[in-house]
């Protein structure tokens, strides 16, 4: 992601991994930096906010759905 990039709110069905090769970014209200990993549990809705260049390892069982 590049900076100020954002992701719309959405969920996953399957739940998702993320894991942050580089960077600076909120999802769902978490701030996460380079070496976090976060799971989210399939159902609840979030969005995403890049706070700089970003590069994320993404794990989706399902593809997400959008409001």
């Amino acid at each position: 992601w590049v900076k100020g990039a954002r992701s719309r709110n959405h969920c996953h069905p399957g739940g998702e991994e993320v894991f942050v090769v580089r960077g600076d970014v909120t999802i769902g209200g978490k701030r996460l930096r380079t070496g976090d990993f976060l799971y989210t549990p399939p159902g609840p809705f979030h969005d995403g906010l890049a706070h700089e260049e970003t590069i994320l390892l993404v794990n989706l069982p399902q593809l997400p759905v959008y409001e």
